[in-house]
C-alpha cells in the first residue's frame, strides 16, 4: 500500500496544475528588443496571437485577438520612462508578475491608438473555464480629452485596482480614464466565462492609448501532461487490479 501511495503522487502528480503563469504583450512599433515575445503592432482587425510565457519561449495555450487599434503609435516614449522613475509602485507592480526587476522598457516605450470611433476589444481565450485570471493594461498618452470607458464584456469581473505615474494608487475598479499626461496602470480579477473567454472593450472618446498587457494565471495544461496525467490514473488502476 505504501508503494501505491508513492506512485500515486509520482503519476498523479505529473498532471497537476503549474504555478501561475504570466504573459505579457507589447503593443506599439518597437518590433525589436522585446524579451517577452508577444507582440501586436499597428491597426489591427482580429488580429490572433499565441501568448508566451515571460521566458518568450514557454507556450501558455492561452491566445489573444485585438480589434480596432487605429494606428500603431508615434515612436516617441508616451508611456514615459521618466514618468515612472524611481516610483516604488512600479517596480512593485513588476514584481507581482514574477519579474526579478522592472518591467523591461521595450514593452512601455511606445503605445498603440484606440479607436476613436467605436470599440477596441482585447478578447482571451483558451483559457481555464470559470477559473480567475488577473489582467493589466498599461494606458498612456502625452494628452487627450474625455474619458476611455473600459468594461468587461466577456467573463465575471469581481475586483481591481489601479497605479499611476503620479504616485497614486487606489483600489477600486478602473472604468474610466482621461489620457493627459499621466500614465496608468489598470489591473482586473476577471473569472473567464464557461468557455474560457475574457474580453475587455475600450471605448475612446478622443485620443487613448495602451501600452501593454499582462495576464496572470493558470495555464492550460500542455497535451503531453494530460497524457501522463491519463496514463497515471491507468497505471493506478492496473495496481489496484493486481492487488
Amino acid at each position: 500500500m505504501k508503494n501505491l501511495s508513492i506512485l500515486a503522487n509520482l503519476l498523479l502528480g505529473l498532471g497537476t496544475a503549474n504555478a501561475a503563469t504570466t504573459a505579457i504583450v507589447d503593443f506599439g512599433n518597437f518590433l525589436t528588443d522585446n524579451p517577452y515575445g508577444n507582440q501586436i503592432s499597428g491597426s489591427s482587425n482580429n488580429e490572433t496571437i499565441s501568448l508566451r510565457a515571460t521566458d518568450a519561449s514557454t507556450e501558455t495555450g492561452w491566445s489573444l485577438t485585438v480589434e480596432g487599434l487605429r494606428s500603431s503609435g508615434n515612436n516617441n516614449t508616451t508611456f514615459a520612462e521618466n514618468l515612472w522613475d524611481g516610483k516604488i509602485s512600479f517596480t512593485e507592480f513588476s514584481q507581482s508578475l514574477g519579474l526579478s526587476g522592472v518591467l523591461d522598457p521595450a514593452v512601455w516605450r511606445d503605445n498603440a491608438l484606440l479607436a476613436k470611433s467605436g470599440n477596441t476589444v482585447f478578447t482571451l481565450d483558451n483559457l481555464k473555464p470559470n477559473t480567475e485570471y488577473t489582467v493589466s493594461l498599461g494606458l498612456g498618452r502625452k494628452g487627450g480629452n474625455g474619458d476611455t470607458n473600459i468594461s468587461v464584456t466577456k467573463g465575471s469581473l469581481s475586483n481591481g485596482s489601479w497605479i499611476n505615474s503620479n504616485g497614486n494608487s487606489g483600489n477600486t475598479i478602473l472604468t474610466s480614464y482621461t489620457f493627459n499626461n499621466v500614465n496608468a496602470i489598470a489591473t482586473y480579477q476577471i473569472t473567464a466565462d464557461d468557455t474560457g473567454s475574457i474580453a475587455i472593450s475600450l471605448s475612446s472618446v478622443n485620443y487613448g492609448a495602451v501600452t501593454f498587457m499582462t495576464i496572470t494565471g493558470d495555464a492550460v495544461p500542455e497535451p503531453g501532461t494530460a497524457i501522463l496525467s491519463l496514463a497515471g490514473i491507468g497505471g493506478l488502476a492496473w495496481l489496484r487490479r493486481r492487488k
